[in-house]
C-alpha cells in the first residue's frame, strides 16, 4: 500500500473493480487509499459486487465514480489500475496475496477490461 500511497498524483485515476466482501486487513488497505484520496485530490472509479456493496456508502466522495455489478456477478480477487501499474489481490486465510505488476501494455489489457465491466455495471 505504501507504495500506492506514494505513486499515486492529483494527475491520476486510481480503478478497482472486484470490491466483494473484505477482511480487516483489505479495510484498512481502502481505507488508507481513501484517506490519501482526498489529500492529494485523484480521481477513483471503483466497480463492487453485490457482497461488497454494503461498504459504498463509506467509500463515497466528489472524487469517486462507484458502480455496481449485475447480480451474480461475484470477484473474489480485487484488481487495482492506476499508471502503468496493476494490482491482483486476494484474501487468503485472513492475508491479503498481493500480485503487482508494473508494464504499460498489461495496464492497458486491464483498463479495457475495467472499461468493459463498467459499461455493463449499474450506478449508485
Amino acid at each position: 500500500i505504501e507504495r500506492t500511497i506514494n505513486e499515486l498524483k492529483k494527475s491520476d485515476t486510481y480503478y478497482a473493480f472486484g470490491i466483494s466482501k473484505t477482511n480487516e486487513q483489505m479495510s484498512r488497505y481502502a481505507n488508507k487509499i481513501y484517506q490519501v484520496q482526498k489529500e492529494k485530490k485523484f480521481l477513483a472509479k471503483s466497480i463492487f459486487d453485490e457482497q461488497g456493496a454494503y461498504k459504498i456508502k463509506e467509500r463515497q466522495n466528489k472524487l469517486h465514480e462507484i458502480k455496481i455489478l449485475p447480480k451474480g456477478q461475484i470477484t473474489p480477487a480485487l484488481f487495482t489500475i492506476y499508471q502503468d501499474v496493476i494490482g491482483i489481490h486476494l484474501i487468503v486465510e485472513d492475508n491479503i496475496v498481493s500480485i503487482v505488476i508494473k508494464n504499460k501494455d498489461i495496464s492497458k489489457s486491464f483498463l479495457a477490461n475495467f472499461e468493459a465491466m463498467w459499461k455493463m455495471s449499474r450506478k449508485v
